[in-house]
């Protein structure tokens, strides 16, 4: 029964020491982008951006045409 009772106060000991590690892991590594993320997310805007550029060309074309 000592055992039993020796083990379970480890674990009580153990497991919230455990659990700020993990929360302190993931807040670090987690918070950050890789710079392929990075790379990628930055592309994404670009491409957005060229998207809504090239759209906003298209209206006025059409509003021009729509003028003649």
């Amino acid at each position: 029964m000592d055992v039993v009772y020796s083990i379970v106060e480890s674990l009580y000991f153990f497991i919230p020491i455990l659990a700020v590690i993990v929360v302190a892991a993931t807040l670090y590594f987690g918070g950050r982008r890789s710079d392929e993320e990075e790379y990628l997310f930055m592309h994404t805007e670009s491409a957005d951006a060229n998207l809504q550029a090239l759209e906003l060309e298209a209206e006025l074309a059409d509003i021009e045409k729509k003028e003649l």
